[in-house]
């Protein structure tokens, strides 16, 4: 915040959080603008008194409008810090790795898909922002993982993998297997699966992945070497009229 003359703030919004003011017409109102200007009235011999004024960061800060010569206000960033902790919310942890700096203001930041935990798979929610950006978070012990890529590339619209992670276990041969992807309006369902052994009847582990609005998220824990093969040849299978076609997961 800094003074424009004796009577005129410039409020600066880097991050285009929403922030209500108070405004010289008596109404409230709430903005992302990157800087807004605030004007106080007053007689000329008037010294101006920004504290009748209000000014408001949901989940920060509910205030008086602090005077330009004053220390400045801590305000928290609601969308979180980038670094998950144990116990953060998956809706946090999915707001904070969406770059809504970048490519939006927060207002158009969804969640699009939530996946509940499924024996060996953690629960784990996704989210889009303005059709630039998907992002994954998925429960874990040391706080929440993250994962996520742009939209740009190619139409949403397209069946194309976003993005993928394998996270190995440090105690045994246990990975977990996320992929992130945007699905055609004709998919049916998507699955997950390891590629077969070549040994006669060997089974490989397969799952369902979770399909909504145009993402899909498939989760997979299995052993490596063991229930996957020694390649780490995995694939994701979108059913289009009943019959797959394989996409390799990177």
């Amino acid at each position: 915040m800094a003074a424009l003359g004796s009577r005129q703030l410039v409020l600066f919004n880097p991050q285009r959080l929403p922030v209500e003011a108070d405004r010289d017409d008596g109404e409230e109102r709430t903005s992302t603008e990157p800087y807004q200007i605030l004007s106080l009235r007053a007689g000329p011999d008037e010294e101006a008194d920004w504290s009748s004024r209000r000014l408001v960061v949901p989940g920060s800060y509910d205030g008086p409008i602090p005077d330009p010569g004053s220390p400045p206000i801590q305000v928290r960033d609601r969308l979180g810090t980038d670094q998950p902790t144990p116990g953060q919310s998956l809706e946090d942890c999915v707001r904070a790795a969406l770059p809504a700096t970048k490519y939006a203001p927060p207002q158009q930041q969804e969640m699009v898909l939530r996946q509940e935990a499924r024996g060996d798979t953690p629960r784990a929610l996704a989210g889009r922002v303005a059709g630039s950006w998907a992002t994954y978070c998925y429960d874990d012990p040391e706080g929440p993982v993250s994962g996520g890529n742009t939209l740009a590339d190619a139409p949403v619209t397209d069946t194309r993998i976003v993005t993928a992670d394998r996270k190995y276990s440090s105690d045994g041969p246990d990975v977990l297997i996320v992929v992130l992807m945007t699905v055609a309006p004709d998919v049916e369902r998507v699955e997950i699966a390891a590629r077969p052994h070549p040994q006669p009847g060997s089974v490989a582990p397969t799952a369902p992945c979770t399909l909504q609005d145009g993402l899909a998220l498939c989760m997979l824990r299995s052993t490596y070497p063991g229930g996957i093969r020694d390649d780490g040849a995995v694939d994701v299978l979108p059913y289009v009229g009943g019959a797959a076609t394989p996409l390799p997961v990177p």
